[in-house]
């Protein structure tokens, strides 16, 4: 197998940063629901959590979606922000609660209904897509608890992060599945987010299945945004946690971020398990041209899930790229928070449709797989390329550390 450490060219800053990044197999790095000690992939993507999808589904399954539709489309704030513009459907999702005792007691908290707007697109990476507008719900279809505008695409050109495939060719053994866990960090910031337009520090945290490298094909990830946004030129206010999930050049779905919602936060500490999965993967809906995609929050016990989704195709077949990835989304418009420690994060893939097959994709080379660093971007300042990701020793319990090159203004 290979895995390979990629970075996009960073948005130029007036600042030097240094950030230490440590990618860890320690079990510290995520509570697991199941309460398991075992480090294993299988113990960690777990019955638990796939029993959790499992109620997650039928749940959402049940739910009268023309009833929700109907409710959405007809609110005085979906009309008001759709003012002037036609519109279409995209989506219906939800964010449920459980137990984490029982694995149960799935139950619907929120559901999410997502129109795209006609006329009106975003472009990042190399992929447009159509702003959208997601009309949150109570369970009961009675009322509109709240509207956003989606105008957050995750693009994956400013990012850095792991990639893994199939070491021959990397089409010809399908990932079913991908997972990454962590603990939300806490991060400051100081007067370089707000030194220029948009007046806002931001970093993203998520997990990925596409066809190619890079996010190519399509891709299907979900994670958290992490965002400090800055009410004037002199200060910024609190930190603002949202988890998400996003479809990119699917065949039906290609849609910017779909946020999760205020009604069920995410705060720094947080125990977050972000994850993708195909039909085909154990307990899917046994159809290989779908995936979905979760954020879990194993701390506030809450599952925000996209349902299924339609995204392989004749010219793009199946997923066969895993991602981990931390990067400063919305086009690369800001620098990420100035401030915020060590992050541990767990990257697990499985090649097979069970948990029996996932692996930890920073396996060392002695364990079978392979690393190498493509983090090179050229320097204005220097009128060269460099490595803005200095990549440290590779352990042999798995562990990466990275250190960001302050050499550049980039």
């Amino acid at each position: 197998m290979k895995l390979e450490v990629l970075s996009g060219r960073r948005i130029k800053s007036v600042f030097a940063l240094s950030v230490l990044l440590a990618l860890t197999l320690s079990s510290s790095a995520s509570s697991r629901i199941q309460g398991s000690p075992e480090n294993t992939p299988a113990a960690q993507t777990g019955t638990c959590t796939q029993e959790l999808v499992s109620q997650f589904n039928s749940v959402l399954s049940a739910v009268n979606s023309t009833a929700a539709i109907d409710l959405a489309e007809h609110s005085a704030q979906f009309q008001e922000s759709a003012s002037g513009h036609g519109y279409a459907f995209s989506t219906l999702y939800a964010t449920d609660t459980y137990d984490p005792v029982t694995c149960g007691d799935v139950t619907l908290g929120q559901l999410s209904v997502g129109f795209t707007v006609e006329g009106v697109t975003m472009s990042s990476g190399g992929v447009t897509v159509p702003e959208g507008i997601t009309v949150f719900e109570n369970p009961e279809m009675t009322n509109v608890t709240s509207v956003v505008v989606d105008r957050a695409l995750q693009s994956i050109t400013y990012f850095s992060g792991y990639e893994a495939c199939d070491a021959s060719t990397c089409t010809n053994q399908q990932e079913y599945y991908s997972q990454i866990n962590y603990n939300v960090p806490s991060v400051s910031w100081n007067s370089n987010c707000y030194h220029a337009s948009p007046y806002q520090c931001e970093m993203s945290i998520w997990d990925g299945l596409s066809y190619g490298q890079g996010g190519s094909g399509f891709l299907m990830q979900s994670g958290v945004d992490i965002k400090v946004p800055c009410t004037s030129t002199t200060s910024c206010s609190s930190t603002v946690y949202t988890s998400w999930w996003e479809c990119l050049s699917g065949t039906s779905c290609n849609l910017a971020a779909q946020p999760c919602g205020s009604s069920y936060p995410v705060s720094s500490s947080d125990s977050i398990e972000a994850f993708e999965e195909n039909g085909a993967y154990s307990g899917g809906n046994g159809n290989g041209n779908d995936y979905e995609a979760f954020v879990q929050d194993t701390v506030q016990h809450w599952l925000c899930g996209s349902g299924w989704q339609d995204m392989a195709s004749t010219t793009y077949p199946a997923a066969y790229w895993a991602q981990a990835i931390i990067e400063t989304p919305s086009n690369g418009c800001c620098p990420i928070p100035t401030s915020w420690g060590t992050l541990n994060v767990t990257p697990i893939m499985c090649p097979g449709t069970s948990s029996s097959s996932c692996i930890f994709y920073t396996t060392p080379v002695s364990n079978g797989w392979d690393s190498y660093d493509t983090m090179y971007n050229y320097c204005t300042a220097l009128s060269s390329s460099i490595y803005n990701i200095n990549v440290g020793t590779t352990f042999t319990n798995g562990v990466f550390t990275e250190q960001y090159n302050n050499n550049c203004d980039f």
